[in-house]
Formats: C-alpha cells, structure tokens, sequence
C-alpha cells in the first residue's frame, strides 16, 4: 500500500491511495470489522522513514455527523465514455 498527497495549491490537498490486491482484500475484512463493530478503528501507517503521509485511521462516523467526503464511481479507461441513458418515447 501507498499513500501520496497532491498539493493542488489553493489551500485543498488530495490523497492517493494505492492497493495491492491482498491489500484489497485487507482492507474489505477491516472495513466489514468496523462496520460489525463500529467502537473499533484501525490504521494504515507509514512503514518508511518517508513523508508526507505518516498515518491514514479509519474508524466509523454517525450519520448525524457532518459527511465531508463522498465517494465517486470507478474511474473510465483512455478512450471509454458513458453512454447517457435513453430518454422514453
């Protein structure tokens, strides 16, 4: 697993996380812990001596809790598009 911050230079950073397959798999089993017992959390830590990214924790909000997050759908290949969906009659 990797994590990296993009400095978009307005004051915004984005995260990039990235995942091997077994990560993946680590990950679901985790994220499906906490979901069965929303008490717990747990972290992806830096395992370099390297920055930025020294910690990533996830742990379960309420949904009366601000969401500031959402995710999106799965990213298109070059070349892909989506078809917009027909329209009736």
């Amino acid at each position: 697993m990797r994590a990296e911050i993009n400095d978009w230079k307005n004051g915004w950073f984005g995260i990039a996380l990235g995942l091997t397959a077994k990560d993946i798999d680590l990950l679901i089993l985790k994220l499906r812990s906490i979901r069965d017992d929303p008490d717990q959390h747990f972290h992806a830590m830096n395992v370099t001596e390297e920055g930025p990214v020294g910690d990533v924790e996830f742990y379960v909000c309420t949904e009366e809790e601000p969401q500031t997050l959402r995710l999106s759908g799965i990213a298109l290949a070059p070349g892909d598009s989506v078809l917009s969906p027909k329209k009736p009659g």
